[in-house]
């Protein structure tokens, strides 16, 4: 299981568009944007930050 190896998982409607958690606009929202930031950072923390914001605009946007 992906929980073995620190993965964690969320229900889907903790994290639904319009509820407290929200982490998506919509449900067309496949990359959760706050956390692929994140994840970026923590993976690569000697590369400028512009570098990771571009990085995560582009895997966002498709």
């Amino acid at each position: 299981m992906l929980s073995e190896l620190g993965y964690d998982y969320l229900y889907g409607p903790d994290i639904a568009p319009e509820t407290e958690d929200a982490e998506r606009e919509d449900f067309g929202t496949v990359i959760l944007p706050r956390r692929l930031r994140a994840a970026v950072d923590k993976l690569n923390p000697g590369v400028v930050a512009g570098a990771r914001e571009e990085a995560v605009k582009k895997s966002a946007s498709g």
